[in-house]
């Protein structure tokens, strides 16, 4: 994923690497809506970033993790719906 992110998205190698670290550390102690909101939100804030294309990578990039295994099953589905809900807000 962090070399997705310094590929496609031109990040230095350190961001993605410690916002991986940093959402890993937590991600058990907040809901996934209102993580993908707060960081929708950042993006869309975020003058450097086209936040339609963020929007549209990043469901993109979700379907390839959950299909690395051969097969996307329901809880990913359902999981990677709520968060393109939660961005289009």
């Amino acid at each position: 994923m962090v070399d997705y992110f310094v590929a496609e998205w031109g990040y230095h190698q350190n961001y993605p690497e410690r916002a991986i670290e940093t959402l890993e550390a937590s991600v058990f102690d907040c809901p996934i809506k209102i993580m993908t909101s707060a960081t929708a939100k950042f993006v869309r804030d975020c003058p450097n970033c086209i936040f339609p294309a963020c929007q549209s990578d990043l469901l993109v990039l979700l379907r390839e993790v959950a299909d690395v295994d051969g097969r996307v099953d329901e809880r990913e589905e359902l999981a990677i719906d709520a968060i393109g809900a939660a961005i289009r807000k």
